[in-house]
């Protein structure tokens, strides 16, 4: 089995300072350990100014690259469009732009260059976006107004969320249950927080009626409120400490009884883990995920920051940590909303872009009967009768529960079905059946299909080679196995008919155009 990423570029856009933290790169960073496990290579490129951010990148094997003044302008544009050349001139390299400042135009002249495009978005902050993929992590995004290109994918809801590997790996070592009485309580405003609403959190904690109440307060790179927060602390009759930019957030959550949070990323983190939280909007682009944590029992929506006051908070957080029943409902809630692969998900649907296969399934039989007797189909095949629907049922049900027939289905455009792909499988060779649905072809589709099929094939099966057994009369199909990367080995004859045997050997050959 290989690598199905080997080689390929990823490059990220996005910026993190005082004024808008480090969000951005630090769910993008989830996102790039997730490429980087399936071979791929990764680039960061934007306004980083925090020195411990930067080396935290470079150290887990990021390029960091600067551009720049940083504006996402035509330069800007150009250098990203530079930079897969720079790192070696990759087919077809993703680019991620994450932040609230990239136009639709910045968007589409990226594009233009032929570079891939995956847009983060939050809350709908453009009239229209022109990515190919569009990805909005928050619960209830699926009920947003998006405005795309008719090819493009959205990616929407908490299946998508981008977490870090150390949250993925510490998902099977859960345990169930909370403390009778919380006292332990959490405090992450992000990594700048610059209206400092850390300390009206402290002096909330101060109000609190809570015995033994022990408090870790997170200071983000970017915070540039330390002193003051220190004196504050110093000040509390309540065991406390603050911790500065903790590259490891999973021990902190898992000491935790309670968490108080921005609405940001770390709510995601806090509800994978299972921690209650209570959340505060900073920013607009957070209230999404502060109502989407309520409306899930995950956390409590406390509102925005500049009304939320501190005995308003204490009372808040007085009686969340009063109420067992509570936290242990949204423990599991939580757990049940963010399982940890979104990463794995978005980077699966980037690699076999503009594709996605699932299992045939039952609901499929139907419609491959009636794709089975498309004309275009019947005459490719070796038998060109019609098939009736009952041999189609039988067949179907014995390929289903055939453990050596590899059957998925092709997804286009997010979860259009666009044909078929099967692989029946004998020791170390496969031999590859395909056929695209009648509205998808003569757009180089079926040469793309064949080509993404095969390699992921080769990810989850240890083979030596795919085979196609193609009709010598069948110019067209002849033609699409070549554009996919088969190559001719012998001529034959399969059930009288002349016949051509094509094999794929080597799927780390680049993937043909969808435009071929």
């Amino acid at each position: 089995m290989k690598s199905d990423l080997s080689g390929k570029l990823l490059i990220i856009r996005a910026d993190a300072d005082v004024s808008i933290g480090t969000g951005h790169v630090m769910r993008c960073l989830a996102l790039a350990q997730a490429w980087q496990e399936r071979g791929g290579r990764v680039i960061f490129s934007g306004r980083i100014e925090s020195d411990k951010l930067r080396q935290r990148l470079s150290s887990q094997g990021f390029s960091v690259v600067g551009l720049g003044s940083g504006r996402p302008d035509d330069p800007d544009a150009d250098g990203l469009s530079a930079l897969r050349e720079l790192y070696g001139n990759d087919h077809e390299p993703w680019l991620v732009l994450d932040g609230y400042r990239f136009s639709a135009e910045y968007q589409q002249r990226l594009r233009d260059s032929g570079l891939k495009l995956l847009v983060l978005d939050d809350y709908v902050h453009l009239p229209a976006y022109q990515a190919d993929i569009l990805l909005n992590q928050n619960i209830g995004s699926d009920r947003l107004a998006y405005t795309i290109p008719a090819e493009s994918v959205l990616m929407l809801g908490s299946a998508y969320v981008l977490l870090r590997r150390e949250f993925r790996g510490v998902r099977s070592q859960l345990k169930n249950g909370v403390a009778p009485r919380a006292g332990r309580i959490l405090v992450t405003m992000g990594g700048a927080d610059p209206d400092n609403v850390t300390l009206k959190v402290i002096e909330a904690l101060k109000l609190a009626e809570l015995p033994g109440l022990e408090a870790k307060i997170i200071v983000g790179p970017a915070n540039q409120h330390l002193e003051e927060l220190q004196k504050s602390l110093g000040q509390a009759s309540f065991a406390g400490e603050i911790l500065c930019a903790v590259e490891d957030m999973v021990p902190v959550m898992h000491w935790a009884d309670v968490a108080i949070s921005a609405g940001g990323g770390t709510c995601w983190e806090l509800a994978c883990l299972g921690v209650p939280a209570l959340v505060i909007t900073l920013a607009a682009n957070q209230l999404g995920v502060a109502k989407g944590m309520a409306e899930a029992c995950a956390g409590v929506d406390c509102g925005w920051a500049d009304s939320l006051t501190p005995e308003r908070l204490a009372g808040l957080l007085e009686d969340l940590c009063g109420d067992v029943v509570r936290r242990l409902a949204m423990q599991k809630a939580g757990r049940a909303l963010v399982d940890g692969q979104g990463a794995a998900r978005v980077v699966e649907r980037m690699a076999f872009f503009p594709f996605s296969f699932r299992p045939a399934g039952p609901e499929d039989c139907r419609p491959l009967f009636e794709l089975a007797n498309d004309p275009v189909v019947r005459n490719a095949s070796f038998k060109r009768e019609k098939i009736g629907w009952e041999e189609h049922r039988q067949w179907f049900s014995r390929r289903m529960q055939d453990k050596n027939c590899l059957f998925w289905i092709p997804l286009v455009r997010g979860d259009q079905a666009a044909g078929q792909v099967r692989f029946d499988i004998a020791g170390d060779e496969a031999v590859i059946s395909a056929s695209l649905a009648t509205e998808y072809r003569n757009a180089g589709l079926g040469s793309r299909m064949i080509n993404l099929a095969c390699r992921k094939l080769y990810t989850i099966r240890k083979l030596n080679r795919i085979k196609a057994l193609v009709i010598k009369e069948n110019v067209q199909s002849l033609k699409a196995f070549g554009r996919a990367g088969f190559k001719v080995m012998r001529e034959d004859t399969v059930k009288g008919l002349p016949t051509v045997v094509m094999t794929f050997e080597d799927y780390l050959d680049e993937p043909v155009s969808a435009h071929t």
